[in-house]
């Protein structure tokens, strides 16, 4: 568990810059396969700790609901104990290099809920299933526990932080009582799997007592709610302060990125600006090309109006940098936003122009392959100037970008 936590968070690493928030969040992503593995070995240590034999039949039927609330307790400190560790470890060395922002720790919270839940579920199964198959068992409930929410991911934003499943994409900081919600979610179902052991465990025993589980049942729900509480009014769920934009300009357009991202202002430059200069410097208006975090904060600052004609926000993240801003800037200009999904999957006449612009923009080198297909659209582009693409561009802008040209090209 150690290794994979800290191989998992090393790739870290290798991004463009270290972006806090999402740094913080990626523990909640390893959960889909730490889940299931605590679980499986939490059933295969408890299956040893109450195997059939004389000393563990005497110790079991001696202790009953203490030997498992022991076990569970062991077992929680070691494997949640042990990621937790190594992950909020990395998690603030990374964070030292990072060029603004710090930790969300809350986000930590329910990935620890999570776990805990997992390892009640594998003793659940391992006192549940006299089997040699018990192990398999768990993993298979554990598996289907944590992919079970995510295809609402996309519907219910809650669900983004029930899912382990659900694949990091950007993350920013939820109210407390989001958190709240899904502590509650794993801690409740944590509680009441352990509740069942203990009960379980009571019966089993001779001299077990049902005061006994009743005091255990009570101290594990007396922890979830102040495990719940803390997430709620814990400060640093409202997340970190605004940041503000880091700029540099270049003929008429400014270049604008957030504190955290400003390592990559320069990529968004080298980027961008040779999409601008195949159009002859841009459309007129056109005065910023940003990330969306430097975009909020502009508007904020009220450095820009909001005015959409006049600034054009791109993509730039800590894995992939500024990599792909010149394909979304060519998006944009070209016209693709405008595009239904109808008309895309139709094929019209005014898709294929706008796409053949945006590729021409972006990446000319597969025009090539565009041509040998026999689609005229690219072909045409791959024929033109640049002077007649600009000459054609400034004509027929305004169809273009309603991608909703048809003609015969530049």
């Amino acid at each position: 568990m150690a290794a994979y936590t800290f191989l998992s968070l090393s790739s870290v690493a290798d991004w463009s810059y270290i972006d806090t928030a999402y740094l913080s969040s990626l523990p909640r992503e390893m959960t889909v396969l730490l889940g299931p593995a605590v679980a499986s070995i939490a059933c295969l240590i408890g299956r040893s700790s109450w195997a059939k034999d004389a000393v563990a039949t005497t110790a079991a039927q001696r202790m009953g609901p203490g030997l498992v609330g022991r076990v569970f307790l062991v077992l929680t400190l070691w494997l949640v104990g042990v990621h937790l560790g190594v992950a909020a470890t990395m998690i603030h060395y990374y964070s030292r290099q990072a060029t603004a922002g710090d930790p969300q720790w809350v986000a930590l919270v329910p990935v620890i809920c999570s776990l805990v839940f997992f390892v009640a579920i594998g003793l659940g199964v391992s006192l549940l299933v006299d089997h040699w198959s018990a192990g398999l068992v768990a993993l298979i409930v554990s598996l289907t526990l944590a992919l079970v929410p995510f295809p609402f991911t996309s519907e219910i934003e809650i669900m983004r932080w029930l899912a382990p499943a659900a694949p990091i994409t950007t993350f920013s900081p939820v109210p407390g009582a989001t958190v709240g919600w899904v502590v509650a979610y794993w801690l409740v179902g944590s509680a009441a799997v352990v509740l069942v052991l203990l009960a379980v465990a009571s019966c089993r025993a001779t001299s077990g007592s049902t005061s006994g589980t009743l005091r255990a049942g009570a101290a594990v729900s007396a922890w979830a709610v102040a495990l719940v509480a803390i997430a709620v009014i814990s400060p640093a769920v409202s997340g970190p302060e605004p940041y503000s934009a880091q700029c540099a300009t270049r003929g008429a357009v400014t270049y604008c990125v957030s504190e955290e991202e400003a390592p990559v202002l320069s990529e968004l430059q080298g980027q961008t600006g040779p999409v601008l200069a195949k159009l002859g410097g841009g459309p007129g208006e056109l005065r910023w090309v940003t990330s969306q975090v430097a975009a909020d904060a502009l508007l904020r600052e009220g450095q820009w109006d909001g005015d959409a004609t006049t600034l054009v926000a791109v993509g730039v993240g800590p894995v992939s940098g500024a990599r792909y801003s010149n394909e979304d800037l060519a998006g944009v200009l070209a016209g693709m936003t405008s595009c239904s999904q109808e008309s895309i999957a139709a094929g019209d006449e005014g898709v294929e122009w706008t796409f053949a612009l945006a590729w021409w923009l972006a990446r000319p080198d597969e025009l090539h392959e565009q041509a040998r297909i026999g689609l005229p659209q690219p072909a045409a582009m791959e024929a033109a100037t640049s002077a007649e693409v600009q000459h054609w561009y400034s004509l027929n802008r305004a169809e273009l970008q309603a991608c909703a040209y048809q003609g015969s090209g530049p």
